[in-house]
């Protein structure tokens, strides 16, 4: 082991699932880090947080809902309602909406990635990802372990 400096490169979230995922389907998984692979392997040590989890295609999924355990047991300050969303109440005794995580939307949050994917991260330098997320679990414990 030398000593010295060493470089690290950390980046922030990491989805390639939605349409990223459209674009690694017909150009491959490289294709998203092309752009910026000669700075990740000019580090040492190149982190992430990876904002999905990979699945094996091979075995069935289901979409957890991620904002089920709202409606069904009461949040000291959050509240889920179908017709305006989810609702942060700031101690003020209403609710505001918070309409970025309404009901309708929850169908777009598909944060996944056959396995493969991953090594695109692997070849463009990534040694170290972070799956500590809100959306480690949104396909369940089995995609959670493929992932891990």
């Amino acid at each position: 082991m030398s000593s010295g400096p060493i470089s690290l490169v950390a980046v922030g979230d990491i989805c390639l699932g939605m349409g990223v995922g459209d674009s690694v389907r017909q150009f491959g998984p490289d294709f998203p880090f092309a752009p910026c692979s000669r700075i990740l392997h000019k580090a040492d040590l190149v982190f992430g947080n990876l904002e999905m989890v990979f699945y094996n295609p091979k075995t069935p999924l289901i979409k957890e809902r991620c904002f089920q355990s709202l409606m069904e047991a009461p949040h000291p300050f959050l509240s889920l309602d179908k017709g305006s969303g989810l609702s942060l109440d700031r101690g003020s005794g209403k609710p505001g909406p918070f309409q970025d995580y309404a009901m309708s939307h929850l169908p777009l949050l598909d944060f996944k990635a056959p396995l493969a994917y991953g090594q695109g991260l692997a070849r463009a330098g990534f040694r170290l990802l972070s799956a500590a997320n809100n959306h480690i679990m949104d396909f369940g414990f089995a995609a959670c372990q493929d992932t891990l």
